[in-house]
């Protein structure tokens, strides 16, 4: 049985002192954004979260879900699903400079630095029911990642996709992927947000052929 796109709300939060004062707050939904039924979107907990270091008047980032091994899930792949993970990167990477060259944006470079955050956040999604913008210990699991890794950012944010039940080629599933994003508002906003310069695009995949994939936007 396939599954029809859904999608996350974002949800924006200010640090103030070392604490977070709710800014604005979306509320989850199931979105039918017009991707082709194979393919699902989104989270039925949490959304992406906005944040806004005190220190950067400007700076603001978007939190996702729990770290898994990423390594693991990068090791095999199943019949349907042949390309290297790598050119599934690299294929998604292309088609959102393509969309931005469309809307008359310049093109975003790849960033080495989150890269490992792009395949983390797209590995800890597998084997979840849902898509998920949080960590099982709290919100915001994203800022963490980025400060462990210490990496310095004006703006940044996350789309999490994963295809169901894809039966094309892998060419199709990134074609997928890129087309259900751009169909819903708030995934579009990380793609072509102007200030956005830099991103790593994750993949990962199980077995049991479940394919997520992680875009990680900055603005340096």
């Amino acid at each position: 049985m396939t599954r029809a796109p859904d999608a996350t709300h974002p949800k924006a939060f200010l640090p103030q002192k070392g604490t977070l004062s709710l800014l604005a707050a979306a509320g989850l939904v199931l979105a039918a954004c017009g991707a082709p039924a194979a393919f699902s979107l989104g989270s039925a907990r949490g959304g992406s979260r906005i944040v806004q270091p005190s220190v950067a008047p400007e700076s603001r980032i978007s939190g996702a879900g729990p770290v898994a091994e990423h390594s693991v899930t990068r090791s095999t792949a199943p019949a349907a699903l042949q390309a290297d993970l790598d050119q599934l990167e690299e294929a998604l990477f292309t088609r959102v400079n393509a969309d931005r060259a469309a809307y008359g944006l310049p093109p975003v470079v790849f960033d080495s630095q989150l890269r490992e955050i792009a395949r983390a956040r797209a590995a800890a999604q597998l084997g979840q029911p849902a898509l998920s913008h949080d960590d099982a210990t709290g919100p915001l699991t994203f800022r963490r990642l980025m400060r462990d890794a210490g990496v310095a950012y004006r703006l940044a944010g996350e789309n999490l996709a994963r295809p169901r039940a894809v039966s094309g080629s892998a060419e199709e599933a990134v074609a997928a992927a890129q087309r259900a994003l751009m169909l819903s508002e708030i995934h579009r906003d990380n793609i072509l947000a102007p200030a956005f310069d830099r991103l790593a695009v994750g993949a990962a995949i199980d077995p049991r052929g479940e394919l997520v994939f992680a875009q990680v936007f900055r603005a340096a």
